[in-house]
């Protein structure tokens, strides 16, 4: 295992955390930007001023986000969300990729696991993987607290997109969403050189 990543629970604290998750802020929001592609819609829902602490700062983001999928919706309706949640899958397999590259990682799928599991923490995500790995089920989400249906859908692609960023082999896809009548996320996992 990579000493960068044996070392990430101290390395990765405070600023370094509040760095990735503002580059996940950063991503998710440009993306429904430029779909909306109108600043009158979007000005007042993207300047604000955000917190400090990363509590704070997820949910101010995760309501940002929200608004902002919304207003897609309203002005591109269905196509909209189809085009956002592919930007959002580039952008997280830009951002995994960028992850696995600071870290220093190989292709190890020990690494791709630890390392997957760092950046949900830092993004407020906790799971449970079950015994054959064919499952992942998120039990908390900071950002469900804020997000719509609608927003987890489009959001969700951000983090498959992070995990094939991490090890092109994996493969995550989002099967059920937080909502009330779901009280968490699953997720299927499939490891290609495990087929």
């Amino acid at each position: 295992m990579s000493l960068r990543l044996t070392l990430s629970p101290f390395l990765m604290r405070g600023q370094e955390q509040m760095r990735w998750l503002k580059l996940v802020d950063r991503a998710i929001t440009e993306a429904l930007v430029k779909l909306i592609g109108d600043e009158r819609r979007t000005s007042l829902i993207v300047v604000q001023d955000m917190p400090d602490s990363l509590g704070s700062y997820r949910s101010s983001m995760s309501k940002k986000h929200d608004r902002l999928a919304y207003e897609l919706y309203r002005v591109k309706g269905d196509k909209g969300l189809e085009q956002a949640k592919e930007a959002m899958h580039m952008a997280g397999l830009l951002l995994g990729m960028e992850f696995k590259e600071s870290l220093k990682l190989t292709d190890d799928a020990s690494e791709t696991r630890t390392a997957l599991r760092l950046f949900y923490r830092i993004i407020g995500i906790e799971y449970v993987v079950d015994d054959d790995e064919s499952k992942m089920k998120v039990w908390r989400c900071a950002l469900s607290k804020n997000y719509s249906t609608l927003t987890c859908e489009v959001v969700s692609r951000l983090m498959e997109g992070i995990a094939h960023g991490l090890d092109q082999n994996l493969s995550l896809g989002f099967i059920k969403m937080n909502t009330p009548e779901t009280p968490m996320c699953l997720a299927g996992i499939v490891w290609k050189d495990e087929d």
